[in-house]
């Protein structure tokens, strides 16, 4: 034998059943306007997924830019402390001379 509560609620799973079915029936259910919201959906979501796509495409462009940079950079201050060097050792060259053109000079002048 079926409980109370079972009785209760089994006309109320019927009039849900039945206000379905009536949905249908009537076309309270529109397929169509589902499809096209579906649709519409489904195309917004494509888009989002083609801006994601170009945006990580632009950030791989992006970084391969910044390692290029990266890379141009230490090779510029490589040339430039090679450049400093170049310099010391000229500066060492012209004080070399200097000293030389004084010594000749006092040389001369003691004669």
């Amino acid at each position: 034998m079926l409980s109370r509560s079972t009785n209760r609620a089994l006309p109320s799973k019927l009039s849900k059943a039945t206000q379905s079915i009536d949905a249908v029936e009537t076309g309270a259910i529109k397929v169509p306007e589902i499809q096209k919201q579906y649709a519409k959906i489904k195309n917004e979501l494509e888009a989002i997924d083609y801006k994601k796509t170009m945006a990580k495409y632009q950030l791989d462009d992006m970084n391969n830019q910044i390692t290029y940079l990266n890379r141009i950079s230490h090779n510029k201050r490589n040339e430039i402390a090679y450049l400093k060097i170049g310099v010391q050792e000229l500066e060492g060259y012209v004080h070399g001379l200097k000293n030389i053109i004084n010594n000749n000079m006092k040389f001369k002048m003691n004669r």
